[in-house]
């Protein structure tokens, strides 16, 4: 007899090792196990491991998200214990609550994928791991339905959102594809993607690290000319080739030239390609890859432990079942994987539905150069690149974050002072990035602790042209912060329509209005901008003015490697991709 659906019950975590019954409670219901591939319920193709989590907060429309980490073949629940989940691992064996977590605004589901990533598993043949993008947006699909079939009492009428980041920048375009081709009743309400320092366009990536490094500092003398030198090679290798590769052996050495100079400049151990302001401190990794983040070696000796994956239904099966962060026969069945670059599947994307792209600005490897240089060549929605939207300052609780522009469905984020792995450097920020995009409800938080604050305009002059050597230089230079772009919820000319999303799309009408006050002596100036868009029509993400419940925001003011996108041929004492 075949084996035939299971019931939620099964799932349920009833307890987790090290940590302390109130903190488990206080987190809900949470669920945990292996949902096959196969249609049939078996499991003969493999399985994807998931860890759900649900929100303590009401929202208006259930909202749900998908996180995936990369690699490839790096698990997810890098993202759960080290970024944006509820859990932070210590040393002694115990789990403590991150206090500022995704499950602020949604559901969050972790899942382990491609099959043999993780806690997932390929079947028990051995043979099973994907070797190609649409294999695994298939294998993604099979497990999703199986999920809905689970869970659908909560989220048939669910908002869905995919999320990740690195690697993940090839999984999820190719898994959303996938997602919105479905009709009928398996369809489900995919509402847009979120993707951090993401690996999308592998030439314009490779090419990135040299002027990317040089702008940092990290290159000079005869390592910038061997960079150099590397990076015509790896440009000509691509323009020869047959098709593009998502990973061209020849472009690695870019990379290495630079780690190279990271060391003979007189520092113990080489750079951080994950984070530039830290260099590895070893031994556990080859050059260019630490024991980093903070809590790796922790959550590694965790998921390890025999009680641990008890407590989330993995299966031993008569044998210890060891937990890897990544995995390598994963990352060799997709480094040369024959589908095209996840890049080229964005402008579809977008006709259907808003993509924010985020970059921490301390990352080497998946560099925000590259990102932005992808972007501003992409030709979508009926324009190329990002035209003449303006480039804005992104605030929360009065501090600056970074900057962020978006056209036509698409926004660009760049992060100040964070890195590979974003969330792990500024949680708030991170969940103020997800809130917004997601349109979650801000009722429920204390006061002012997700507080939207004034935008401000910047002007980022960058300069992506390639000279005819296929070096490619991108100048960037941050002007000083002009005139306050502060949004208002009046609902005169100028308002801003409630929108999923972020606070990205301002048009030009400018309102000027200057006050003399006797005793204070000060002259302001306010640009406001902004647009309205029918959000059912275009979809644009619009800066969001109003939760979901309809209350304005802030009563009516203004509004190290755990996933690498490269695997490193210097990393021979464990699997050399990071997250």
């Amino acid at each position: 007899m075949a084996p035939t659906a299971r019931g939620k019950a099964e799932f349920e975590i009833k307890a987790l090792p090290g940590m302390a019954a109130s903190d488990f409670t206080s987190l809900g219901t949470m669920y945990a196990g292996l949902l096959p591939i196969a249609a049939d319920w078996s499991n003969s193709q493999g399985s994807l491991f998931f860890w759900k989590l649900q929100t303590q907060t009401r929202q208006r429309t259930k909202k749900l998200v998908f996180w995936l980490n990369g690699g490839p073949g790096c698990s997810s629940m890098d993202g759960l214990f080290l970024e944006n989940g509820p859990f932070i691992p210590l040393f002694d064996g115990t789990v403590q609550l991150r206090k500022s977590n995704w499950l602020d605004s949604a559901d969050v589901v972790y899942v382990d994928q491609p099959v043999g990533t993780g806690y997932s598993n390929t079947g028990g043949s051995g043979s099973g791991h994907a070797s190609s993008l649409e294999r695994v947006a298939e294998n993604f699909q099979s497990f999703l339905e199986h999920f809905m079939e689970v869970f659908g009492d909560e989220f048939s009428n669910a908002d869905v959102y995919v999320a990740g980041e690195s690697y993940a920048g090839q999984y999820i375009p190719y898994i959303a594809r996938s997602i919105l081709s479905v009709t009928g009743s398996k369809r489900i309400n995919l509402k847009g993607l979120l993707i951090g320092n993401g690996w999308f366009d592998p030439l314009r990536q490779y090419a990135a690290y040299v002027p990317y490094a040089r702008r940092n500092g990290l290159l000079s003398g005869d390592y910038l000319t061997a960079a150099q030198d590397e990076t015509e090679s790896c440009v000509e290798t691509y323009s020869k080739a047959s098709q593009e590769h998502i990973k061209s052996d020849v472009c690695e050495n870019i990379m290495d030239n630079i780690l190279d100079e990271s060391i003979a400049t007189g520092k113990t151990n080489c750079l951080n390609m994950y984070d530039i302001r830290y260099h590895d401190d070893g031994p556990l990794d080859g050059c260019g890859v630490s024991a980093w983040p903070p809590h790796v070696q922790d959550m590694a000796e965790y998921l390890g432990r025999a009680d641990v994956k008890d407590a989330v239904h993995v299966p031993n099966e008569g044998k210890d079942v060891v937990w890897h962060e990544c995995d390598s026969a994963v990352s060799k069945g997709l480094w040369n994987a024959p589908d095209a670059p996840s890049y080229k599947l964005l402008p579809q994307l977008l006709e259907k539905i808003p993509i924010l792209l985020f970059n921490g600005d301390k990352d080497l490897i998946c560099n925000w150069f590259g990102v932005y240089d992808m972007v501003s060549a992409m030709h979508w929605n009926g324009e190329a690149g990002m035209q003449n939207a303006p480039i804005n300052t992104w605030h929360l609780n009065s501090e600056l974050q970074g900057w962020y522009q978006t056209a036509r469905n698409l926004t660009f984020v760049l992060k100040q002072n964070a890195s590979h792995m974003m969330p792990v450097d500024a949680p708030e920020a991170a969940r103020d990035l997800l809130n917004r995009f997601i349109g979650a409800s801000t009722s429920a938080f204390p006061s002012g602790e997700l507080r939207i604050m004034a935008l401000d305009q910047v002007t980022i002059v960058t300069d992506t042209s390639w000279d005819g050597s296929g070096r490619k230089e991108v100048n960037v230079g941050t002007s000083a912060i002009g005139q306050d772009n502060s949004v208002s919820n009046s609902t005169g000319n100028g308002a801003v329509e409630s929108g999923t999303g972020l606070a990205l799309s301002f048009g030009v009408v400018a309102v000027a209005l200057v006050i003399l006050i006797v005793f204070v002596v000060t002259a302001t100036l306010y640009f406001m901008r902004s647009k309205m868009h029918d959000r059912g029509s275009n979809g644009w993400i619009e800066l969001q003015t109003q939760d979901d419940e309809n209350h304005p925001r802030d009563d009516g003011e203004g509004v190290r490697p755990r996933d690498l996108a490269i695997p490193r041929r210097r990393s021979p004492s464990r699997n050399p991709q990071g997250e």
